[in-house]
C-alpha cells in the first residue's frame, strides 16, 4: 500500500499529457507519484494522450530493449489510476487552451525557460 504523502499546496485534480504517461511506463518516478497520491488526488488525461502513448510505446520499448507488450500492459495499469477524458468533454475549451499555450510560449521566448503558466501570467501583470 502506498504511503500517504502530504498534500499541502497540491491541486486536487491533475491532468497528465502523453509524455507523462510514457514516462510512467518506462520510468519509476511517475508511477511512484501516481501510486502515492492516487487516493488523494484525481488524475486525468485526454483520450488523445493515451492514444498517442499507445502509438509510441512499441517503438520506444524496442529502442530500450523492452518488450512492447509489457509497456502496453503498464499503460493499461496507468489507465486504472488516471481517468481518461473523452474529447467531447474538452473540445469546447480548445481555443482557450491554445491561447494559454501561446502565452506560455511567449514567456519562454523571453528567456524564462520555465513552462509555468502562473509565472507567465505574473510576469505579464508586472509589465
Amino acid at each position: 500500500m502506498a504511503q500517504q504523502a502530504s498534500l499541502k499546496g497540491l491541486p486536487k485534480d491533475i491532468v497528465l499529457d502523453a509524455n507523462i504517461s510514457i514516462r510512467g511506463v518506462f520510468g519509476i518516478q511517475v508511477r511512484k507519484l501516481l501510486d502515492t497520491y492516487a487516493g488523494s488526488v484525481a488524475f486525468f488525461s485526454p483520450d488523445v494522450c493515451f492514444r498517442d502513448a499507445r502509438r509510441y510505446i512499441p517503438a520506444l520499448a524496442e529502442h530500450r530493449n523492452f518488450d512492447p507488450r509489457d509497456g502496453l500492459l503498464i499503460l493499461d495499469h496507468l489507465t486504472q489510476i488516471v481517468e481518461t477524458v473523452d474529447r467531447s468533454l474538452y473540445e469546447g475549451y480548445e481555443r482557450v487552451a491554445c491561447s494559454r499555450i501561446s502565452q506560455r510560449d511567449v514567456c519562454m521566448d523571453r528567456g524564462s525557460g520555465l513552462l509555468r503558466l502562473w509565472d507567465c501570467s505574473m510576469d505579464k501583470q508586472q509589465h
